[in-house]
């Protein structure tokens, strides 16, 4: 619930963390995908914090995969 650790001190490590992975995957010639997850406590729950997450990343091997049924459970409109 966000109590234990704080938010911004998850995103920081996740931020970090994944630019790892991204340098990783890339020696490997892949792409990680990243997928929005409608959930409350998730920390990509919606498309502002992805674009922001990816962002924040800028690591050409980590994209997005935006799945229409999880939009639609976040209650995105198609615009």
């Amino acid at each position: 619930e966000r109590q234990v650790i704080p938010p911004a001190e998850q995103w920081k490590t996740g931020v970090a963390h994944l630019k790892t992975l991204g340098d990783y995957a890339a020696d490997l010639g892949l792409r990680i995908a990243l997928e929005l997850e409608p959930f409350k406590l998730s920390l990509l729950n919606d498309v502002p914090n992805m674009v922001r997450f990816i962002d924040d990343v800028a690591h050409p091997a980590v994209r997005a995969n935006i799945d229409i049924s999880h939009l639609q459970l976040a209650g995105t409109k198609p615009e």
